[in-house]
């Protein structure tokens, strides 16, 4: 081995910083460790509070029981924690944490972390530390009982993971405040102070055992082809979207149904592919009307007499705020209400709501919507499952349908603008657009040599 590459031990220091960064991964494991200690501490109120989506800083105040003055030292130094003693006492933990390794891995992440805390007020301590998790500075401060976490410039210390921190901070804040949404959820889940106890129907009994038995009977005989070449000719026969240009129209089978042939050579090589698919004309015409209809289309609004304030979570109101557009494309036009005092979630009102002749939209709608648009990729199409229902009945009356004679050309055009969909698979309903009939280069083999195909013959119309 080469003397530069030799074997040595990393300095304490980096070792720090390494392990901090697989401790707390995200904004969101930053909030629940520091919102775990002060459920621990016993904390009936807890505030977080966020600055720039915490991309500046993060603070946690809560009015729990406080650290004692004898405790300062090691507050933030790695496996130092108040909860655990012995590896024995694992067995009786009823606390969030016990290994003391948040806080210290907070100070390594941080450009500045501070700690203010009282056991009984109106004087507390204000407690600056380092990133080795050592007292850098303390001051006397006006305080209630309880305790006050800051930091400020999270993972700056970890460029690569802060450059990612800034280019995805709303999502980050978004999932930070789903959890904070789950634990002021989670006091509620109880019935006369018993926690409730969640089952399903399934679940073992305390005491008893899934034991699974399996057993692989014997094959009649071994695949002689261990290169699996069956499995990777099914493979390589999946269609894309740009062979539906390419695609040879044959003709029309009961006015209802496309034929039409696909020739193509694989690009790793082997034998060149020769497929027979059948086109279900309605449902392949109305897929793409629908689709035509879901990203085109802009629902006309009505303004309402008077706004109506809405009430959104944190996270749901954020949402809306960064897709104005795509409310407004829906017909909900969505306006912040202008009051600086409002606290979130109440910082927005409807001002118009969409109409249309035969279907009625409410606030059901709106709040689907924002669910949706928070998982949805950029750029998708989003709609509600009333404005979905909606196109896929205009699009189904406008569509091709079946028994109507098509010409070629029209055939053609049917078959292309399946290679323009997003989803040409099904029609909005659920309906198969097409199906594979038939591999003409297999049948051609079992008949061995090719063999000509009297297209006249078959019971087609063009």
């Amino acid at each position: 081995m080469a003397a530069d590459t030799a074997i040595k031990a990393i300095d304490k220091a980096s070792i720090h910083r390494i392990t901090s960064g697989q401790v707390v991964i995200d904004l969101q494991t930053a909030v629940k460790e520091l919102l775990e200690n002060s459920l621990d501490a016993g904390a009936t109120n807890i505030e977080v509070r966020f600055k720039n989506h915490g991309l500046k800083s993060i603070e946690v105040v809560d009015n729990g029981s406080g650290i004692a003055e004898k405790d300062f030292e090691g507050i933030a130094l790695k496996h130092h924690t108040s909860k655990l003693a012995a590896f024995e006492d694992l067995t009786t933990v009823r606390t969030f944490g016990f290994r003391g390794e948040a806080l210290s891995s907070l100070c390594a992440l941080c450009d500045g972390f501070t700690i203010t805390t009282a056991t009984q007020g109106p004087l507390g301590e204000m407690i600056e530390m380092d990133r080795n998790g050592k007292i850098k500075k303390r001051s006397k401060v006006a305080r209630q009982r309880g305790t006050t976490v800051q930091l400020s410039n999270i993972f700056t210390p970890l460029p690569v993971r802060r450059k990612e921190f800034e280019r995805n901070a709303k999502r980050e804040f978004g999932k930070a405040l789903h959890l904070l949404n789950a634990y002021a959820l989670g006091p509620c889940a109880s019935n006369d102070g018993k926690p409730v106890k969640l089952t399903v129907s399934n679940q073992m009994d305390k005491g008893k055992a899934t034991l699974s038995c399996y057993s692989l009977p014997p094959a009649d005989s071994i695949s002689q082809n261990p290169a699996t070449s069956t499995a990777a000719n099914a493979l390589a026969r999946v269609i894309d979207k740009a062979d539906f240009a390419k695609m040879d129209v044959v003709g029309q089978f009961n006015r209802g149904f496309i034929i039409a042939r696909r020739r193509k050579q694989p690009e790793s090589g082997g034998s060149s592919m020769d497929d027979l698919f059948i086109v279900d004309q309605h449902a392949s015409d109305e897929k793409y009307n629908f689709e035509t209809l879901q990203q085109t289309t802009k629902i006309e609004s009505q303004r309402l007499l008077r706004p109506r304030p809405l009430e959104l979570t944190a996270a749901d109101e954020m949402i809306a705020r960064d897709h104005l557009d795509v409310l407004r494309q829906n017909g909900f036009e969505v306006e912040d209400s202008g009051a600086g005092n409002d606290s979130d979630g109440a910082r927005l009102r409807l001002v118009a709501q969409p109409v249309s002749k035969s279907t009625t939209f409410d606030m059901r709608d709106l709040e689907e919507l924002i669910h949706l648009l928070q998982d949805a990729p950029g750029g998708a199409a989003v709609r509600c499952s009333k404005a979905r229902a909606m196109f896929a009945s205009r699009a189904c009356r406008k569509s091709v349908m079946i028994g109507m004679p098509l010409t070629k050309g029209q055939m053609t055009a049917v078959v292309q603008h399946m290679g323009t969909m997003d989803q040409p698979w099904n029609c909005p309903h659920g309906r198969p657009t097409m199906r594979h009939l038939i591999d003409l280069a297999d049948l051609n083999g079992r008949t061995k040599g090719p063999r000509p195909i009297d297209w006249a013959s078959l019971s087609l119309s063009c």
